[in-house]
C-alpha cells in the first residue's frame, strides 16, 4: 500500500512539473552590435485561473504600429534621439499560458569615443502600460483583462483564501490588485546597474556576457473551498536578463565599456592563460584605463 502511495505521489509531481514548465518567465536579451542593439523580450505567464484564448499569431499592421509606439513611450521617454525599428511580435497561448516574444533594433544608446564603445542601459527597467491588442486578444494587460475579474468573482464568498507569495496570506482586495497589475511587458524588476550582474568572458567567442535572475515577479494563489472540495488556482511570472557584447567588456553602473581595437583583447587573453589572479588584475587596470580615457 505504501509503495502505491509513493508511486502515485511521484506521478503527480511529474505531471505538475510538466504542466508548469511553460512558465519560464519574462526576460530580456540584448546583443550589442557595432552601432545598435538587438533586443528580444520574452514574456511568459502561467495561470489556471481562466481559459486563455488559444492562438499563434504574428502582430501586424496598425496593431504592430501601436505596440511600437507604446514601447517608445515607456522605454525612450528620456532618450528623444533614440529609435526603435524592425519590430516583430509573436503571441502564442493556450488555456493556461501566454507567451509573448517581442524583438526590435534599438539605436541611439551607443556611442564610440576615443576607440571605446559606450552603451547606455539605464532604460532597461520599464513597463508598457498600454492595452495592446491583436485579433481581439489583450496580450499586454493580461491581469486586468483576464485574471482580476476571476479574483473579484469570489469577493462575496467566505471559503476563499489568497496567498502571495507562496503561503503568505493576503486579503481579497490586495489579491485583486496583484492580479490586475500583471503585465506582459514589465521589466521593472530588473536592475539597470549591470555592474551588479554576474559577468562571464567566453574565451572561444571572445564575448562578454552579463546575466541576472530576478526570480518570480508575481506568485499569486487562490484556495477555494466548497463543501468538502478544495481547488487551487495559481498565477506566476518570472524575470531574468542577459547582455552580450563582442570583446572584453566592463560595466560601470548602468554603462558598458569595451575597446574597439584588438590590442586589449590580446592582452586579456594572455592574462586568462596565466591565471585568475592575473585576470582580476588585468580587469582592474583595463577598467581604470577606460575610466581615465573617458574621464568617468
Amino acid at each position: 500500500m505504501a509503495n502505491k502511495i509513493i508511486a502515485t505521489v511521484v506521478i503527480i509531481l511529474i505531471c505538475l512539473s510538466s504542466v508548469a514548465h511553460p512558465a519560464e518567465g519574462a526576460s530580456i536579451e540584448i546583443k550589442v552590435m557595432d552601432r545598435y542593439l538587438i533586443v528580444k523580450i520574452e514574456s511568459k505567464i502561467f495561470q489556471n485561473m481562466t481559459a486563455m484564448p488559444e492562438t499563434n499569431i504574428h502582430v501586424t499592421g496598425v496593431d504592430l504600429k501601436q505596440a511600437e509606439q507604446a514601447l517608445k513611450n515607456s522605454m525612450l521617454k528620456n532618450y528623444p534621439a533614440s529609435e526603435i525599428s524592425n519590430i516583430s511580435i509573436k503571441i502564442t497561448s493556450n488555456n493556461v499560458w501566454l507567451n509573448l516574444t517581442t524583438q526590435f533594433i534599438l539605436e541611439g544608446v551607443t556611442k564610440i569615443e576615443r576607440d571605446v564603445k559606450r552603451v547606455d542601459l539605464n532604460w532597461i527597467p520599464f513597463k508598457v502600460e498600454e492595452d495592446l491588442r491583436a485579433n481581439n486578444i489583450s496580450y499586454n494587460l493580461v491581469g486586468q483583462r483576464y485574471l482580476q475579474p476571476f479574483i473579484r468573482s469570489f469577493s462575496n464568498e467566505s471559503g476563499v483564501k489568497y496567498y502571495s507569495p507562496i503561503y503568505t496570506p493576503v486579503d481579497s482586495k490586495l489579491a485583486a490588485n496583484i492580479a490586475g497589475n500583471i503585465t506582459s511587458i514589465d521589466l521593472t524588476g530588473i536592475e539597470s546597474k549591470v555592474s551588479s550582474w554576474v559577468r562571464e568572458f567566453d574565451t572561444d567567442s571572445k564575448t562578454t556576457i552579463w546575466k541576472t535572475v530576478v526570480g518570480k515577479l508575481v506568485d499569486l494563489r487562490a484556495e477555494v473551498k466548497s463543501g468538502n472540495i478544495s481547488r487551487n488556482f495559481y498565477c506566476y511570472t518570472e524575470s531574468n536578463a542577459q547582455i552580450t557584447i563582442n570583446g572584453y567588456g566592463v560595466a560601470i553602473d548602468d554603462t558598458l565599456l569595451v575597446e574597439t581595437t584588438n590590442n586589449t583583447q590580446a592582452t586579456l587573453m594572455l592574462a586568462a592563460i596565466i591565471g585568475l589572479a592575473s585576470v582580476t588584475s588585468a580587469t582592474y587596470r583595463y577598467e581604470t584605463k577606460l575610466r581615465r580615457r573617458l574621464r568617468l
